[in-house]
């Protein structure tokens, strides 16, 4: 990006709502999605798939983590990993890192920044990891996984609770459109 891209919106995005509106009239542009990382590991391979029948204990934890780049761009990384047992014996294990790079117009608030980046944005990428875990599973020999919806809103709420900071209220649902 050249010195006199720095700052400006992304082709396409709108400009955003005045400092002080909410974060759901705030403009946006996703330039890019992209795998950081995948792991897909099957250590108890061939004897774990004579235990299918069992009913799975699967765990899945998740977290956001978001940081600038250049300008008016940020990074937003998605992190997943599921652990899943059949009899108390692991079946699989994935960790998953999806990124998002996000221009964002200079018009947002600095109170809506932090949601955008870690609520708002992951709303969008989700879907892409979840189908990313579902294809690991089933290409690892599984029946395919699909992680239920994640409420990135509480998410981040109880994030900021835990570290004793107030939080900037993400909005319920986003009316704001990535560009393409």
């Amino acid at each position: 990006m050249t010195g006199d891209d720095q700052g400006a919106a992304a082709p396409g995005a709108q400009p955003a709502a005045p400092a002080g509106e909410s974060i759901e009239e705030a403009r946006f542009g996703i330039r890019a999605q992209y795998l950081k990382d995948i792991s897909f590991e099957n250590p108890n391979a061939p004897l774990i798939y004579t235990k299918l029948n069992a009913q799975p204990d699967i765990a899945v934890s998740v977290d956001v983590q978001a940081r600038p780049l250049e300008g008016r761009t940020y990074e937003t990384v998605l992190s997943a990993t599921v652990d899943a047992k059949f009899d108390q014996t692991q079946g699989f294990l994935i960790e998953l890192q999806y990124g998002a790079l996000v221009q964002v117009s200079e018009q947002v608030a600095p109170q809506d920044l932090e949601p955008l980046l870690l609520v708002e944005i992951p709303r969008f990428i989700f879907p892409f990891a979840r189908d990313l875990i579902s294809s690991a599973t089933q290409n690892g020999g599984f029946p395919p996984l699909l992680v239920a919806p994640i409420d990135f809103s509480k998410l981040y709420l109880r994030h900021k609770t835990q570290q004793g900071q107030p939080a900037a209220q993400p909005a319920a649902q986003p009316s704001a459109q990535p560009s393409d």
